[in-house]
């Protein structure tokens, strides 16, 4: 197909909230990074145990003892301020990578890295640096 010459009309379909089945054996706490494990289910963002964040849960949903699947959890995408200890206003722009479901890294961290998404601010509240990062990229 050849490039635009006339303005189009393109279609939008904005994804603010989406449901995702939820890994057997895990709890995932509302207002958490929601990352998928290697077979696609839902899981807290941590190094290592997921694949890539899909943003934030929007309620607790626990499947401590249910099968893969048998819960699902509410997702948020957006932009959402976590934790750091290594960001800063110079990495504005780039990639980052959840080290936990609240904190993320600017380094690759482990063997498996889940990337959050990308660094919009850094805000010093108080003595601790917040990192707003777009989740929806």
């Amino acid at each position: 197909m050849a490039a635009l010459s006339t303005a189009r009309a393109t279609k939008e379909r904005e994804v603010r909230e989406i449901g995702f089945p939820v890994d057997a054996g895990v709890k995932v706490i509302g207002g958490g990074m929601v990352a998928f494990s290697a077979a696609g289910y839902a899981r807290p963002a941590a190094n290592a145990t997921t694949t890539r964040c899909m943003g934030v849960a929007t309620q607790t949903v626990d499947n401590t003892t249910g099968a893969a699947g048998a819960a699902t959890v509410t997702v948020r995408r957006s932009c959402f301020a976590f934790a750091t200890t290594d960001v800063t206003i110079a990495d504005i722009g780039k990639d980052c990578w959840a080290v936990d479901d609240q904190t993320v890294t600017k380094t690759l961290p482990g063997v498996n890295p889940a990337k959050a998404g990308m660094i919009v601010s850094v805000e010093l509240v108080g003595a601790v640096t917040q990192v707003w990062v777009d989740m929806s990229v």
